[in-house]
């Protein structure tokens, strides 16, 4: 299988509750972190609360309305319980069967015809999931920073978009996302595909959009497109470290951020686990409050349960971190190729500036050479 795909260069560069709840809450939440602090190590409680991800399931790249490349073997990939077996059965007549390995993850190869709409697949393995309307065409990635993430509602264009209804262009905007170290499955699981009418034209990149579009219109085939965009993001961020790590600038990049993060840690810290009780606590009372009923200042409301914070990481200007969360987890999936938007990031100095065409490159061929991997 072929692993070169076009990549496309668009460089640009400048281009109360009321005060005594609020107490009570307040007094509740320092009783609870004292117990907390007081209660030994070992004997944290779980929080029965979170769910284990178990049977078979889908990354939010495969759902209703979704697009595949047309004539190339498609991954088909998921999660399931160990050893599981699952089968993938499209409407065009292509099926593939794998087992789900240890952990659980598993894939397929499955073989696309011409372009074409009207088509499902049936993944079948504990359960049977359905995805309807998928359509074969050519499929894009466009990536960047702010100047890729400019969305059509609020560009120029807006009025000119009002009206559009173009059912076979298919458009897919991932969630701004960072994390450091790559992540399997992506954390924003609130992107879906849809079909291009006045509301998602209005919320995509307005160039992601337009490039689709007249993709679309010319070559008369369905269109798909995934947008990954962060504003304010270098491009050290948008591979792995591995790529990039002899070249002087990302050494420099790393290297202050990792002075930065020395400064602001002083080594010494303490497990999350201590927070347990106190969380414990906390969703007791919001149980409570939530069967009682609590009004609100003004009007009444939900109330929302508290949460345990995810740990911290460097942020979005870390080297690789930027692929780690939005371009890792979506590797598999078959595209024609790739638009790119990104560079205002990388232009404040001279040595920035130098340095961005050899770290260009690195990314270039890393994409083209590493794209189908899982």
């Amino acid at each position: 299988m072929k692993k070169l795909f076009t990549l496309t260069l668009i460089l640009l560069l400048p281009l109360s509750y009321m005060a005594k709840a609020e107490d009570e809450k307040a007094s509740k939440r320092q009783a609870a972190r004292k117990a907390a602090e007081a209660t030994p190590k070992s004997k944290a409680t779980p929080v029965a609360s979170v769910p284990v991800k178990t049977g078979l399931r889908l990354p939010s790249l495969f759902g209703d309305h979704m697009i595949l490349q047309q004539n190339m073997k498609n991954t088909i990939w998921g999660w399931a319980d160990p050893k599981e077996q699952i089968t993938v059965t499209a409407s065009w007549g292509a099926s593939a069967s794998a087992q789900a390995n240890a952990d659980g993850g598993w894939k397929v190869l499955l073989d696309t015809p011409a372009f074409g709409t009207g088509h499902s697949l049936k993944i079948t393995g504990s359960k049977t999931i359905e995805i309807k309307d998928v359509a074969i065409g050519e499929v894009w990635l466009c990536a960047g920073q702010s100047n890729m993430g400019w969305s059509t509602g609020n560009s120029a264009e807006a009025e000119l978009e009002a009206n559009v209804n173009l059912p076979n262009y298919r458009i897919f905007k991932s969630g701004r996302e960072h994390w450091h170290e790559p992540l399997k499955e992506k954390r924003d699981l609130m992107g879906q595909w849809k079909t291009c009418n006045p509301e998602s034209a209005a919320e995509t990149s307005v160039v992601a959009y337009n490039f689709g579009k007249k993709l679309h219109l010319a070559l008369n085939v369905p269109v798909g497109i995934i947008q990954e965009a962060y504003a304010g993001t270098p491009i050290e961020g948008w591979m792995p470290w591995e790529v990039q790590q002899d070249i002087a600038q990302s050494k420099e990049q790393k290297a202050d951020m990792d002075k930065s993060a020395k400064r602001q840690l002083d080594g010494k810290g303490e497990s999350r686990e201590k927070s347990l009780a106190a969380f414990n606590q906390e969703m007791t009372d919001y149980n409570k409050q939530v069967a009682a009923g609590e009004t609100m200042k003004s009007k009444n409301r939900e109330l929302k349960p508290p949460y345990i914070k995810k740990p911290a990481d460097m942020g979005n200007q870390y080297p690789a971190n930027i692929f780690n969360a939005m371009i890792y987890p979506i590797r598999p999936y078959g595209i024609k190729g790739a638009i790119w938007y990104q560079g205002e990031r990388n232009s404040k100095t001279v040595p920035q500036a130098v340095a961005y065409g050899e770290q260009l490159k690195r990314l270039i061929s890393y994409y083209r050479s590493s794209w189908h991997e899982l």
